[in-house]
């Protein structure tokens, strides 16, 4: 397992770019385990997606593919090593990332169905109105927020929305993008560093902190009320029905715009006990402060954690070395 201290000498070799106002490919770059997409539903979700989006290429990667992918485009950069050592849904976190980063267009999970077409975000990047587009996914309660972020409260109302990973546009070499995964390798790094020999230890809490949503809602938020990232878009769902019956949540969570809605098939995330699923309810009763603007409550919260944030990056700035 790679300790940070030899983190710290295999470096990303892409130097920092500054980002000219681009275009943004008409791509929709997808993952999954296998080559072949034989599952019925996913099948159903890409053909919807190229159904209104039929001018756009759809590009799908197996773990074998973006780990070669990764390898071409990142070698002998710290990403490949870490690639290597983290969960396989970390490798697929990381991949988007890295594939965005580098070849700009869309990401979308094998769960977004597609409702109307990608065409007014990709001219509203063309008339560079933005450079980056992710989801509002779902409104957090202060309660909740506490809970993720220990010490904490929303400083704004903008804080209690969720950015959500699930799916994503970008021109190549975005700034948000780069932090990102920058901020993911560390993260990753720490997270196998004290977990990785007991890789059951390692909670899916921990995951959407290191890599996941968590990471990306706290540095899009910090970075926006800093100044920085002005032209990444927070796109809120529609208002319309959501197609998924049953599920939690306003009507405007978990879609991507009116363009598209995350199906929630959740294929990632371990299988929670009968005892685990009554006290998430016995916490959402007690603990969830419900969005006035939302007709039903918020999801019950996870356990806290607390993240063990390392001086890579800032060593590495005094070192002179770049990650990307």
């Amino acid at each position: 397992m790679m300790s940070l201290s030899a983190a710290l000498l295999v470096v990303l070799s892409a130097s920092s770019i500054a980002v000219d106002a681009k275009s943004i490919p008409k791509s929709i770059i997808q993952t999954s385990r296998d080559s072949t997409v034989d599952r019925p539903d996913w099948i159903e979700y890409r053909n919807s997606l190229q159904k209104f989006n039929p001018e756009f290429e759809l590009v799908h990667y197996s773990d074998e593919e973006a780990r070669a992918f990764i390898a071409e485009n990142y070698a002998g950069t710290i990403l490949m090593d870490t690639y290597d050592i983290v969960t396989p849904i970390m490798r697929a976190d990381l991949f988007r990332l890295a594939a965005i980063y580098k070849l700009g267009g869309f990401y979308m999970d094998m769960d977004m169905l597609g409702k109307s077409s990608l065409a007014p975000l990709v001219e509203s990047i063309d008339n560079e109105e933005f450079q980056a587009v992710f989801p509002k996914e779902w409104w957090m309660s202060t309660g909740y927020y506490s809970n993720i972020y220990p010490g904490r409260t929303p400083e704004d109302d903008e804080d209690h929305w969720q950015v959500g990973q699930y799916a994503f546009g970008a021109v190549p070499e975005h700034p948000f993008i780069k932090d990102a995964l920058e901020e993911a390798i560390v993260r990753s790094v720490n997270l196998m560093t004290t977990k990785g020999d007991d890789p059951d230890s390692i909670r899916d809490v921990d995951i959407l902190a290191a890599t996941g949503p968590y990471l990306f809602t706290e540095l899009y938020h910090s970075g926006r009320k800093e100044g920085r990232y002005a032209d990444v878009y927070h796109l809120a769902g529609d208002s319309n029905a959501p197609v998924l019956e049953n599920r939690h949540g306003g009507q405007d969570w978990h879609k991507f715009g009116p363009y598209c809605e995350h199906m929630l098939s959740h294929t990632w995330t371990k299988p929670v006990t009968e005892t685990e699923r009554r006290m998430q309810e016995v916490n959402a009763t007690n603990t969830t402060e419900v969005n006035p603007a939302e007709a039903e409550r918020s999801p019950a919260a996870y356990s806290s954690v607390s993240l063990v944030v390392s001086a890579v990056v800032g060593l590495a700035g005094l070192l002179g070395f770049a990650f990307l």
